[in-house]
């Protein structure tokens, strides 16, 4: 078995350059022949009227074709015409000699590799910028998927700006039945039901309710316009403390000077800032006017408090209760604080 795979790997070496040659050349011809291609083989659509799936299916499938007709075409002329074909392909050099020139670059790029790992261990400035680099281009890729690309449709290759938000008029909706008219009912009844005839349709817990109450000193358009100010402040706030916490508690063990690593936690602050109030969830929170954010904000304040101070329990405790009663899934990360007590509890038994 040994021996076949030996034989096999050196008439891969010796054919190397037909192989090379057969791949460039069928990959251009499968570029600039792929409609007519599927055209001539296929009935329905054309190459380009077709879903990306089978874009990708058919091509490769026009790419492999080419490439084994090109290279069986070589090998005949190579049994046939062998002057011929040693005119047209020239090894450049023995099997000996590529093997030499393989292992020479791999050396090269090794050492290559080894001198910027080493520069990255000692100069602070290129370790910040290489990891701006990366955060930038990470972005990048994100706002070119979710902002550019989804906006041309291969199918009519016509430029088309989708209606990710699902407008309802009016707008802000969820704040207009969920927040000002339930405060609204529950002054008018006394303070005894949310709605006049007895029906609770809220999906928020009481306490939510309570605190939509500051919103009736305002018409119900200036309370929505009062609620987008907040809607914006607080997703602000949320982007500072997530900025803090990455910088004290995630990036504190790279060995950047404070100024470097201020620099770097502001590109994170601005990087996130651009992409979070382009996004869909901020855009569709604005539409609808929803409280999802006040929740988070919370939560990461209860999270920012016990990963600051974890002894304080009971300022985390009233952080995550708020939170819990605006939406009911931060109530999860009560479990993080029961295994806080009993951590903290343990140590102090120990004293």
């Amino acid at each position: 078995m040994m021996k076949f795979f030996r034989g096999l790997i050196s008439q891969i070496r010796r054919l190397s350059k037909q192989i090379s040659i057969s791949i460039l050349v069928s990959l251009f011809i499968a570029l600039i022949s792929r409609d007519k291609l599927t055209r001539l083989l296929f009935s329905g659509k054309s190459f380009s009227g077709r879903s990306f799936g089978h874009q990708f299916i058919l091509f490769s499938f026009y790419f492999l074709a080419i490439t084994l007709l090109i290279f069986v075409f070589f090998l005949l002329l190579n049994a046939l015409f062998p002057k011929v074909s040693n005119r047209i392909i020239q090894p450049s050099v023995s099997s000996h000699n590529l093997q030499e020139v393989w292992i020479g670059s791999i050396k090269k790029w090794g050492d290559t590799l080894f001198k910027w790992r080493n520069s990255l261990q000692h100069n602070y400035f290129m370790r910040l910028s290489v990891g701006l680099l990366i955060l930038g281009i990470g972005f990048s890729f994100m706002l070119l998927i979710n902002n550019v690309l989804s906006t041309i449709n291969t199918k009519t290759w016509h430029y088309e700006k989708l209606e990710a938000i699902p407008a309802e008029s009016p707008i802000g909706i969820d704040f207009r039945l969920g927040s000002y008219q339930t405060a609204r009912a529950l002054v008018d009844s006394g303070f005894t039901q949310i709605r006049m005839d007895g029906v609770y349709y809220s999906i928020y817990p009481p306490l939510f309710n309570l605190l939509s109450l500051p919103y009736l000193l305002f018409s119900e358009n200036n309370a929505y316009l009062i609620q987008v100010v907040l809607l914006f402040l607080t997703n602000l706030s949320c982007l500072v403390l997530v900025s803090l916490m990455t910088k004290e508690f995630v990036l504190s063990n790279i060995k950047v000077e404070n100024k470097y690593l201020s620099i770097l936690v502001s590109f994170i602050f601005i990087t996130l800032l651009i992409y979070t109030f382009s996004s869909y969830g901020f855009l569709f929170s604005i539409e609808r006017g929803n409280t999802d954010i006040f929740a988070l904000f919370f939560s990461l304040l209860a999270i920012w408090i016990f990963l600051k101070y974890p002894e304080k329990i009971w300022i985390q405790v009233i952080l995550l209760s708020i939170a819990a009663h605006l939406k009911i899934y931060p109530s999860v990360l009560f479990l993080l604080l029961s295994v806080t007590c009993l951590f903290i509890k343990k140590e102090y038994l120990k004293l």
